[in-house]
């Protein structure tokens, strides 16, 4: 639904802070977000040998 890269980042001290609304939500929903340091659009099996903590990947979910 939303890529966010640098532009959309609001920095405060050590946190970036994006913002994304969802609009006409009228039931209990799941939204998971799902973030990288890369231009990957997928991650990818790392090649053995890469250090691990070039392209970093996290997950989050939540339920409303």
């Amino acid at each position: 639904m939303k890529r966010f890269t640098e532009r959309d980042w609001t920095k405060k001290g050590e946190f970036l802070t994006m913002t994304y609304t969802l609009e006409d939500v009228h039931h209990s929903s799941y939204v998971r977000v799902r973030g990288t340091n890369t231009d990957a659009l997928e991650p990818e099996i790392d090649p053995q040998g890469e250090d691990p903590w070039s392209d970093r990947w996290f997950y989050t979910n939540h339920l409303h």
